[in-house]
């Protein structure tokens, strides 16, 4: 059984960022040595340990040992029975918090008091129990934006103390708290984990891993503008007024706003976005082009406005409320250009997050509502002209559909589709009557439309998805009720286009009935086109 101790330093316990990326090394350790692996988490600031005393009774009086009757004791027992020990804490004054350096003060009993030379000539206490030799490993972050001239001091004490051990240092550490830049962090996370499997294998992490590692999670300018834009302290002057103290959130809620957009989004049209805090009376405008610009409200033109009281935004920035629950809900109200909006994520999450190895990546099929409807096609267009050609093709392509689940993923109706166009083209080629046949296929088709309106996915749904960030649209419930609705209606359509085709295959006009079939259909389709811009803006002007 391998043993690791986590000696976590921070103040702020298991809410510390830095133990965020402690827990992911951990993990990814675990990951490759699973039950063999023993975890020990020490947090530092929740045990009771004195400041030594410089009294040398530990190299004399108690060799060993010291005289000091608190929680230290345990500790250096876990230290010496440990395999890695790995300490977890953030730089604070270019150094380690106070009860960490405590703990390494405390750590003399470990020495003998004789001096040898070591390396390079260096004077050196020897190991009292040279058989204990865990391996150290260090993981802290700052708030900084580089560990260059920041992480010197730090890193000269444990390299003196503890030799060239591991050590991952992130800057920017207070990123971690932001759940809006949750993608960001999470990425970064993924490479800690990574770290972690590959340590545990070899006792190293490779180039690639450690190079991510050192990649600052934002660029240098963003994340000071972000940095500087958190610090939401009011003056003296603000603390009788409450609506100033409100104004000055609100602009350095929107200046945070501001830091965190992403340049790549420039298409070269500037775009206004223009937020207007209902509860506070106050609004901004942020004009997205190479950079993004924060200017006072001056009744300029805007590409979307969005209308919201203060903290329902900075709900929906923290992840704590969904932006598209939240406007169904008449939260807010959004004016103007919906997309900007709907592309989010694209423009306010910064830099995207570093891409993941070939070998990592799992590409995700896609649903293709082509594979739905051709079939039902070779029935309506082939069956009226032959009817064992028509048959014939329409089970031939029921069939192809296994083959199209290869690249393609294949939902609950195109399976359907498949039994159901099979079995009215086996039934065509056994010399079924056409006039009833083909009004049938359109009833079938419309009744999959329909008895999906009462599922939790209605049909379009599955499909249209793929257009609007793929499985995440199904957590919309503007998406969502707009394809129930959507769905319905072309239910309805097809229900209705088996009523006048039976009708008008058996009075002898078989060609109104497929002209009327062509053309019903390209006029449903230009309402749905309409209908998906135009109810969204209705939820989102409220």
């Amino acid at each position: 059984m391998m043993k690791i101790l986590v000696l976590n330093g921070s103040p702020r316990g298991t809410s510390s960022n830095t133990y965020q990326l402690t827990q992911a090394f951990v993990e990814g350790m675990k990951d490759e040595l699973k039950a063999k692996l023993s975890v020990k988490t020490l947090t530092l600031s929740e045990l009771s340990i004195e400041s030594c005393r410089g009294c040398f009774s530990c190299w004399t009086a108690t060799p060993g040992r010291c005289v000091i009757g608190d929680e230290m004791a345990a500790i250096l027992e876990e230290m010496l029975d440990a395999d890695w020990i790995l300490w977890s804490f953030p730089l604070y004054y270019y150094g380690m918090p106070g009860p960490v350096k405590t703990v390494l003060d405390r750590c003399l009993p470990l020495n003998l008091p004789w001096i040898e030379v070591g390396a390079g000539g260096r004077a050196v206490h020897p190991r009292r129990y040279p058989q204990a030799q865990a391996k150290t490993i260090l993981i802290s972050t700052c708030g900084f934006y580089t560990v260059d001239q920041n992480y010197e001091a730090l890193i000269q004490q444990f390299d003196l103390i503890f030799g060239d051990g591991l050590k991952i240092l992130c800057p920017q550490g207070e990123l971690f708290a932001r759940p809006e830049l949750r993608k960001v962090t999470a990425a970064y996370l993924t490479h800690v984990r990574q770290a972690g499997r590959e340590y545990a294998v070899s006792q190293a992490v490779s180039a690639p891993t450690l190079k991510r590692l050192r990649t600052p999670l934002l660029p240098r300018v963003q994340f000071i503008a972000l940095a500087n834009a958190s610090w939401n302290i009011a003056n003296p002057q603000e603390a009788e007024d409450g609506r100033a103290s409100k104004i000055r959130q609100a602009e350095r809620f929107t200046q945070q706003m501001a830091a965190m957009y992403n340049p790549v989004a420039f298409d070269g049209k500037e775009k206004v976005l223009e937020i207007y805090y209902t509860d506070v009376e106050v609004g901004y405008q942020l004009v997205l082009g190479e950079n993004c610009e924060l200017r006072a409200l001056n009744g300029g033109a805007y590409t979307t406005r969005v209308e919201t009281p203060l903290n329902v935004w900075q709900a929906i920035a923290r992840g704590e409320m969904r932006g598209d629950q939240a406007m169904m809900e008449g939260r807010y109200k959004t004016l103007g250009d919906l997309s900007l909006l709907m592309e989010w994520d694209h423009y306010f999450s910064g830099p995207h997050a570093p891409q993941s190895q070939p070998d990592q990546v799992q590409i995700r099929k896609k649903t293709n509502m082509l594979l739905l409807i051709l079939p039902w096609c070779c029935l309506w267009t082939l069956l009226p002209i032959s009817q064992n050609f028509g048959g014939s093709l329409a089970v031939a392509a029921a069939l192809l559909l296994t083959l199209a689940g290869q690249k393609w993923q294949l939902t609950v109706y195109d399976a359907l589709s498949g039994l159901l166009v099979g079995g009215i083209g086996l039934l065509a080629v056994q010399g079924g009557d056409e006039r009833l046949l083909v009004p049938l296929s359109y009833l079938g088709f419309g009744l999959l439309w329909l008895v999906s309106c009462g599922t939790t996915i209605p049909l379009s749904a599955h499909y249209v998805k793929e257009n609007y960030h793929g499985d995440d649209a199904l957590q919309n419930p503007v998406f969502m009720r707009a394809n129930r609705i959507l769905s319905c209606c072309w239910g309805g359509l097809y229900v209705l286009s088996a009523l006048w085709t039976l009708i008008l295959m058996h009075s002898g006009w078989p060609q109104a009935a497929i002209l009327i079939n062509t053309l019903s259909p390209m006029a449903m389709g230009m309402f749905t086109v309409w209908f998906e811009k135009w109810y969204p803006a209705k939820i989102a002007r409220g």
